[in-house]
C-alpha cells in the first residue's frame, strides 16, 4: 500500500487537506498543530520526504519563492546600532560580501560590502581588490558599533591576523564546519520563514539569496551551494547572511564570548 502522492502527482505541500490525503492516521491520533509547527520549521523538501512520502529533488531551491523579498522594508541601520559583521571571501573568480546584522530587535540584515568577478572578465585575471575589503571594514567599524567580525578565514589569514592585533573583535567561522553551518542555516531559514528578520531589499541580496541551493548527502548533512560546480550565480552574500544571523543571535542572547584565539 502507497499512501503518498502519484507520479506526476500535483499537490500544495502547504494544505492540511493534502496533510490528512497522504497521512491515513492524520485524523486519528497524528497532531494537526505539531504538524503545522513542522511545516512551518523544515524546509519543503524535507516535509515532502518524511512527512508526505512524496519524492523531491536532491537539490532544491532554499527558500519558497518571494519569501526573503517580501521582509524588504525602509529600515536603515542607524550610526552606532550594534551590529554583527558576517563575511564570506573569495580569493579570485568567485565574490566575496560582507553583511551587517543588527545584534538588537527588530533584527535587521544590510550588504555593506560585494565585490564580484565582472562579466566577461576571465577568471585568472581577477582578484578580491583585499586593500578595498580592509577599507571598507575600518569605515564599518566607525560608523557602527561593530560587537564581532565573523569571517572564513580561507585566503583571508592575513588580514583577519591584521584586524585582530589591531584590535577588532576578529572571530573566525570556518564554512566547513557541517555543525556549525547546519546550526546557522536553520536559524536562518526560520527567522525568515517566521518574518522575524528584515532587510534593505538590497537587489543583489535578494540574488544571492535567490541562488542559494539547497544540496542535502548523508556525508555532509544539509548546506547551501550554487545550483553546480563554477556557475556564476553567486550566493557569497547569502552565506554572509547566515554568518551574521548566527552570530548576532548569541550577541542578543547576551551570551559572553569566549577568549578566541587566531591560528594562522
Amino acid at each position: 500500500t502507497w499512501h503518498g502522492p502519484g507520479d506526476n502527482e500535483e499537490y500544495d505541500s502547504a494544505d492540511p487537506k493534502v496533510w490528512a490525503k497522504f497521512n491515513p492516521a492524520f485524523e486519528h491520533f497524528m497532531n494537526p498543530e505539531e504538524m503545522q509547527s513542522a511545516h512551518l520549521r523544515t524546509h519543503e523538501a524535507a516535509f515532502t520526504r518524511y512527512r508526505l512520502n512524496g519524492w523531491t529533488n536532491s537539490e532544491t531551491k532554499w527558500l519558497p519563492a518571494g519569501t526573503f523579498e517580501n521582509l524588504a522594508t525602509d529600515r536603515k541601520l542607524e550610526e552606532g546600532e550594534r551590529i554583527v559583521l558576517g563575511m564570506d571571501m573569495a580569493w579570485q573568480s568567485d565574490s566575496s560580501a560582507i553583511v551587517a546584522c543588527s545584534v538588537d530587535d527588530p533584527r535587521h540584515l544590510e550588504l555593506v560590502g560585494l565585490w564580484e568577478k565582472p562579466e566577461g572578465q576571465t577568471s585568472m585575471a581577477w582578484r578580491t581588490p583585499i586593500s578595498d575589503v580592509m577599507a571598507t571594514i575600518y569605515e564599518l567599524c566607525e560608523k557602527y558599533t561593530v560587537v564581532e567580525i565573523a569571517a572564513d578565514a580561507w585566503r583571508f589569514e592575513q588580514s583577519l591576523a591584521q584586524l585582530s592585533e589591531e584590535g577588532f573583535p576578529v572571530v573566525e567561522f570556518s564554512t566547513n564546519s557541517v555543525q556549525r553551518m547546519t546550526q546557522a542555516t536553520q536559524l536562518a531559514y526560520d527567522s525568515i520563514i517566521g518574518g522575524e528578520i528584515t532587510h534593505n531589499g538590497d537587489p543583489a541580496l535578494v540574488r544571492h539569496f535567490s541562488n542559494a541551493i539547497l544540496r542535502e548527502d548523508p556525508r555532509r548533512g544539509s548546506r547551501l551551494t550554487k545550483d553546480r560546480k563554477g556557475s556564476t550565480k553567486k550566493i557569497d552574500a547569502c552565506i554572509a547572511a547566515l554568518i551574521a544571523m548566527h552570530r548576532a543571535a548569541f550577541w542578543r542572547d547576551e551570551v559572553a564570548p569566549e577568549t578566541q584565539l587566531l591560528v594562522l
